[in-house]
């Protein structure tokens, strides 16, 4: 389970029945090297520029959770 910021996170933890569960819970940006934060930014209140970096940002995430799978299997 991949989540946008640290609140996400403790919400999911919250409703965690078990060490396992928690285990399986990560911040999405975890997955981007270049990011310098963990939480992605709300572009809700920016301009077309903000969209376009969070866009960007969730993309290489995805491309890099992607590539990780593939190589698992």
């Amino acid at each position: 389970i991949y989540v946008m910021d640290e609140s996400n996170y403790k919400d999911v933890l919250k409703i965690a029945r078990h060490q396992d569960d928690i285990s399986k819970v990560k911040l999405i940006l975890h997955k981007v090297e270049a990011a310098s934060s963990t939480d992605v930014p709300d572009p809700y209140w920016g301009n077309q520029e903000d969209f376009e970096y969070v866009f960007n940002l969730l993309h290489d995430a995805c491309e890099n959770i992607a590539k990780q799978l593939q190589k698992q299997n």
